[in-house]
């Protein structure tokens, strides 16, 4: 590693540096709170970096599938068994660092087991750039070219295979004298390791998920967190990797520090008690309902309609109050007071008409025709589930869950808060995004709620009701 190379990251390792005298003086984090922050490394980490592949699945569709399990229809079984083999991959790594076990090339073999789960047969370029087909082996370097063709046409050349085992051989000694030489800062080795190795491209697949996870572990090794290369900065992620392909480290290097960095902040904040999710989260939702709505001729006439908002409440709200009726019929015994109740709004905000109905479990809200209601504009639902008086010695309290559909020309949002007497107000968060403190869900009138969603919302928040209830018979017992 050059001098010149070294000081033109200075800045940023200095940065680096600086952070993490911070972090170590929170060590060590109650056990929550290290978790909290671990969880949306992991989320993150597995979303984006499977992403940058091309897998399908969605931030949430990602978040269901890890956190409940939940598939979502229409969405390929590999990118399920991608997402799980990467996740499985992350517990490995972790693995190895607490254990102390060293980087070598038996364990990036058995990491390509973990990570692609089972053997498989994939499209492939020969020499010539023409298609071919070619099974991909578990913990086995290739054994046919992996070139591939850029988005100008071109061929961009890898390793070729008779050359892999003596260049991953060159790489690993490399590693083990850069490890010791203490004038290299870990963030120049693992960025370095990982264009290395992406150089060589030595398995048949799995390669960019592989060379991340590897440039990661040395980061974790070196008592630091990982580096999430986002799906958003993919072009930049490419564009620099190209660079160095080209000779030129630096702006590679630069992009991993900045990548660590955000990953050092968002532990800082998460040591501190502040909130730990990034602006991009919302926005996220933001950009996918504009891109829905993009390039519609009939955009205003389509989604602006009296009929669709009916729909909505029919096809994504209903289903919701349906799970969690029959969620609340499991326990009504426990109190003696339920009533769930509903309140339409109309025209607009500033002068709005209100309908409220009060509806017994037993009929139910759910069985409601809301096309009966009058042709105006709806613009805002409220459905209000309210438990009170339990059934226990000296456990007086109450639940208060509140579901708020807000209509909006193009699609509808959607905010759940529950609250009781004697804890502070506190959001669901069965979705996957805070903003200023409440849940939001940003939804297309055309998209509607998913199975996922739905069965997502029931889960969380039941877990959140048998939690106060628990919170109030265990300090009753307590007391």
């Amino acid at each position: 590693m050059t001098k010149d190379l070294q000081s033109s990251v200075v800045d940023l390792i200095k940065k680096i540096d600086g952070l993490k005298s911070e972090i170590d003086k929170f060590h060590p984090l109650p056990e929550e709170v290290e978790d909290r922050i671990l969880q949306k490394y992991r989320l993150d980490w597995n979303y984006n970096s499977n992403a940058i592949e091309g897998n399908t699945l969605n931030y949430e569709e990602t978040y269901a599938f890890l956190m409940h399990g939940i598939t979502a229809h229409g969405k390929p079984l590999k990118d399920y068994l991608d997402i799980r083999g990467h996740n499985e991959a992350i517990n490995y790594l972790i693995d190895l660092v607490r254990n102390k076990e060293e980087l070598t090339e038996a364990v990036i073999r058995e990491l390509h087991k973990v990570i692609l789960v089972e053997s498989y047969e994939t499209d492939a370029l020969t020499q010539n750039g023409k298609l071919t087909k070619k099974t991909v082996t578990l913990g086995a370097y290739k054994t046919v070219p992996n070139h591939v063709k850029t988005s100008t046409g071109e061929m961009h050349y890898f390793a070729a295979p008779e050359e892999t085992p003596a260049k991953m051989h060159d790489l690993m000694n490399w590693y083990r004298k850069s490890k010791n030489d203490h004038e290299i800062h870990p963030i120049i080795l693992a960025a370095i390791f990982h264009h290395r190795f992406s150089e060589i491209h030595p398995f048949d697949d799995g390669n960019g998920r592989i060379a991340r996870l590897l440039m990661n572990l040395i980061l974790m090794q070196n008592n630091f967190p990982p580096a999430i290369i986002k799906i958003k900065d993919r072009n930049k992620y490419y564009l620099t990797l190209s660079q160095a392909d080209a000779g030129d480290s630096k702006p590679f290097i630069e992009y991993v520090s900045e990548a660590l960095i955000n990953s050092m902040e968002i532990y800082l904040k998460g040591a501190r008690g502040e909130s730990i999710e990034e602006p991009d989260d919302f926005d996220k939702e933001i950009l996918l309902l504009k891109k829905e709505i993009e390039g519609r001729e009939d955009k205003f006439e389509k989604f602006n309609n009296h009929a669709i908002r009916v729909e909505t409440l029919h096809k994504s709200i209903m289903p919701i109050i349906s799970e969690m009726s029959d969620l609340i019929k499991k326990i009504q015994d426990m109190f003696g007071v339920i009533n769930l109740s509903y309140k339409i709004y109309y025209n607009n905000f500033q002068n709005r008409g209100a309908r409220e109905k009060l509806v017994s479990f037993d009929r139910s809200v759910i069985e409601t025709d809301f096309s009966s209601l009058r042709d105006s504009d709806i613009v805002e639902f409220i459905a209000n589930l309210y438990l009170a008086k339990f059934k226990a010695k000296n456990s007086q309290f109450t639940i208060d869950l509140e579901i708020t559909v807000i209509f909006e020309e193009y699609g509808f949002i959607i905010v759940c808060q529950l609250s009781n007497t004697d804890l502070p107000t506190k959001t669901i968060e069965f979705g996957l995004r805070t903003y200023k403190g409440q849940w939001i869900e940003r939804v297309s009138y055309e998209r509607q709620l998913n199975e996922v969603q739905i069965k997502t919302a029931k889960e969380i928040i039941g877990k959140e009701i048998v939690s106060h209830i628990k919170k109030h018979t265990n300090k009753d017992i307590n007391d």
